[in-house]
């Protein structure tokens, strides 16, 4: 068995450089995405999200490991960028060109970002929130954010 594979990314490291490091996640979240697909097609019994037991967590762990389906799978939760990148391959394995996105809100003199879900119409759809993020509640389907 090989060891994990940690990628050491230096994003967001002056105020100059905040448009290429968004650029960065969201090649990241593809990334992660391709990852997940391909687990899917050797793992074809493998639960949606929506009907998995996984849970939305925020993981204060800081660098954020990043958690393909397996990790989370074995972790029991994952937070907004490994359940959006679960979903995004889920969507493009039925052939859906579904996309990353990522939205920022300042936080004082810092930003964060909420990774997120595009789908070709033009919704938005937030795996966080179905999984139990902000309330805690459950919703095990597609949630869309409106513009």
């Amino acid at each position: 068995m090989m060891d994990k594979i940690i990628f050491e990314v230096l994003l967001f490291e002056t105020p100059n450089d905040r448009d290429a490091s968004q650029e960065c996640l969201v090649i990241l979240m593809d990334a992660l995405a391709k990852v997940n697909m391909t687990y899917l097609r050797t793992h074809p019994r493998t639960p949606t999200l929506y009907q998995s037991p996984i849970r939305y967590y925020f993981d204060p762990t800081a660098p954020d490991p990043w958690q393909d389906i397996p990790s989370t799978l074995a972790k029991g939760w994952g937070d907004c960028e490994d359940l959006a990148c679960w979903r995004i391959a889920e969507y493009r394995m039925k052939g859906i060109d579904a996309r990353p996105l990522i939205r920022w809100r300042k936080n004082g003199a810092r930003y964060t970002y909420h990774a997120l879900v595009r789908l070709p119409d033009g919704r938005t759809e937030d795996p966080s929130l179905s999984m139990g993020m902000r309330t805690g509640k459950m919703l095990r389907r597609p949630v869309y954010l409106t513009p």
